[in-house]
């Protein structure tokens, strides 16, 4: 990335405000994580040339990880209507950052257009299923959470231990002995299967919510 971006700053100096030179320096730099100097070089972009879905997205996603969601949400909205039968990653996002308004419904729906366009999407079915359980439609986030981990073209973390809690709730107790042997045997390996709190509907074991905390302490912090 350091070498594109030398290209793309000595293409800048040539041709100032050339909106795919302008797209493509600001999406490198949110990759370095510089959110603010990458953001103005979308928008800048996107002046110069405001039929650039994938540029928009980009900028969006760059609005939403600084907590600018409102705009966030606008410019998703923007990039979908430009290109509406390719914008799964789009779509997506959208669902996301209207998670974080809270606006379950509306996220669920954007969740659904995502996997619409891509029925792998397998991140998409996790953040629904989140969704879904927000609304209390437990019996379908467990749904799409196995959806979710069917598919292994992401692996999500700790998804298998929070399913079975939903199942818990359900009153939906087959295999359960198999899956707590299946998640006690992670947990002991150091994987990412257990959030804190969860192995205490789990497990009596106090060794075990011990290392499941750690795993979750370490992986976060």
């Amino acid at each position: 990335l350091r070498v594109l971006k030398k290209i793309y700053q000595d293409l800048l100096s040539v041709i100032p405000h050339h909106p795919e030179v302008l797209g493509n320096l600001g999406t490198i730099e949110l990759h370095n994580g510089n959110q603010e100097v990458g953001i103005k070089y979308l928008e800048d972009s996107i002046k110069k040339n405001p039929q650039q879905p994938a540029f928009i997205t980009n900028l969006a996603n760059g609005l939403l990880e600084i907590g600018r969601t409102n705009e966030s949400i606008k410019y998703f909205e923007l990039a979908i209507s430009l290109n509406p039968r390719k914008t799964s990653e789009a779509y997506y996002n959208l669902g996301n950052a209207l998670s974080e308004l809270k606006l379950w419904n509306d996220a669920i729906i954007n969740f659904d257009k995502a996997i619409a366009l891509r029925n792998d999407y397998s991140i998409a079915f996790n953040n629904r299923g989140v969704a879904l359980e927000e609304i209390g439609q437990l019996e379908e986030a467990v749904k799409s959470y196995e959806k979710s981990r069917n598919n292994n073209a992401h692996k999500v973390d700790y998804q298998l231990g929070l399913s079975q809690q939903i199942k818990m709730r359900l009153c939906d107790w087959d295999q359960l002995e198999v899956i707590q042997v299946d998640l006690q045997a992670q947990v002991n390996e150091g994987r990412k299967v257990l959030p804190p709190l969860v192995p205490q509907t789990l497990f009596d074991s106090v060794s075990l919510h011990r290392k499941a905390a750690e795993i979750y302490i370490n992986d976060k912090y």
